[in-house]
């Protein structure tokens, strides 16, 4: 999308995912369409008066990306998608390919509760004050729906929230696991600050890294209980256990790496401060994919999210733990024999959480043993190659083409 890479998303581009784009950039082509209101709604009457309007307002204040202001006409679009044979998508792309006569053969969710139509963001803005963005967001809403509905495959690899909200809209979506990026060969040579970033994390002797979004306090749009069981993802918990490892293993040189990204953030930092750990608490900016994963195999344990709701499918940030072969703890609230039972094969071996003192027994036990770390990495990277490398991709390709 057209956004990709810029401004809140510039770690998500084709140039963050690869140390070598040439192998790839033939294949790539980025739409004139951000992953934005205005792709779902910005050529309907009345809003494209709106529309209009604020991007001629932006160009005229100098606005270095038009592409994010200015509505995407129908017949262009066309003509972009016209040489394509199958389409593949997420994100806004249902509503977005309606807009020009068109279907998406795979539509995929990215967000818990599926984007545009059921995730916390747009479920905030349809319960707002604000009128004309509550409009908007139910206008997008519909038009995501038939957008998904017209798809002739929806796949979901949850089957938490993410299947209630399928489940309302009267679609039965196929269960599969999304494909990940594997962990590309190191480069000879690092980018100046992620050289010093993991010189600085070397003179550690444990290192624990978060690298998820921090959401975690509720907006105030949803009833507490609501905003714990369904769309928290427990930051807290983390710095928490934190807090208690230093406490009971203060002989041990260890740091928490966290990613500076979420609405949250700076409420974390906030509670590392109450805590008094913040010295021992390594914030690190956005970055490339590709740095990111060098920073996650210079650490020794991989932390990821942990909703309080059965069945919920863990994303990119712990395939990505485990595919750097670091140990993972992982929230997994599912019953025994469950997971097999649904998805036709075991868990991955991660340290499983249903709460935040299940957590903190999991730093204590990993930071005490190398082995064991040893161990547990090993075993998720060899269920990473086995369910979600290229065996997976197989299977993608075979839905695709059918």
């Amino acid at each position: 999308m057209a956004d990709d890479g810029i401004g809140a998303l510039a770690h998500f581009s084709p140039e963050s995912d690869t140390w070598d784009l040439s192998r790839w950039a033939a294949r790539i082509r980025q739409l004139d369409a951000p992953n934005r209101f205005i792709s779902a709604i910005g050529s309907e009457f009345p809003w494209n008066l709106m529309f209009w309007a604020k991007h001629m307002l932006s160009v005229a204040r100098g606005n270095p990306h038009p592409k994010l202001t200015r509505p995407l006409s129908a017949s262009r679009l066309d003509r972009t998608l016209r040489p394509y044979d199958r389409l593949v998508g997420s994100g806004i792309a249902p509503a977005l390919l309606m807009s020009a006569g068109r279907r998406l053969d795979v539509f995929y969710p990215y967000s818990s509760g599926v984007e545009w139509v059921g995730d916390p963001d747009v479920t905030a803005l349809m319960k707002g004050q604000d009128r004309l963005k509550r409009a908007g967001a139910l206008r997008v809403r519909d038009k995501q729906i038939a957008g998904i509905r017209a798809s002739r495959h929806v796949v979901s690899s949850d089957i938490g929230y993410t299947a209630q909200v399928f489940a309302e809209m009267g679609i039965s979506p196929l269960l599969m696991q999304l494909p990940m990026l594997y962990k590309e060969a190191s480069p000879a040579t690092y980018p100046p600050q992620l050289s010093a970033l993991l010189d600085q994390l070397s003179h550690y002797d444990l290192r624990f890294i978060s690298h998820a979004r921090h959401r975690w306090c509720n907006t105030g749009d949803f009833q507490d209980d609501e905003w714990e069981f369904r769309y928290s993802k427990h930051n807290n918990w983390i710095i928490h256990a934190f807090a208690q490892f230093q406490r009971q293993r203060p002989h041990v040189r260890s740091v928490l790496v966290l990613l500076d990204y979420g609405t949250d953030a700076t409420n974390s930092r906030l509670l590392c401060q109450e805590l008094g750990i913040s010295e021992s608490v390594l914030w690190i900016e956005r970055m490339p994919r590709m740095q990111l994963l060098e920073v996650i195999n210079a650490c020794d344990v991989g932390i990821g999210e942990f909703y309080s709701m059965p069945r919920m499918i863990w994303g990119g940030t712990a395939l990505e733990i485990m595919a750097c072969a670091k140990p993972l703890v992982q929230g997994f609230v599912f019953d025994d024999g469950e997971f097999q039972s649904l998805y036709g094969s075991a868990p991955p071996p991660m340290c499983a959480v249903r709460t935040q003192e299940d957590l903190t027994r999991w730093l204590l036990q990993l930071g005490d043993s190398p082995l064991l770390r040893s161990r547990l990495g090993e075993e998720g990277l060899r269920w990473f190659d086995s369910y979600n490398g290229r065996g997976l991709a197989r299977q993608w390709l075979d839905l695709i083409a059918a």
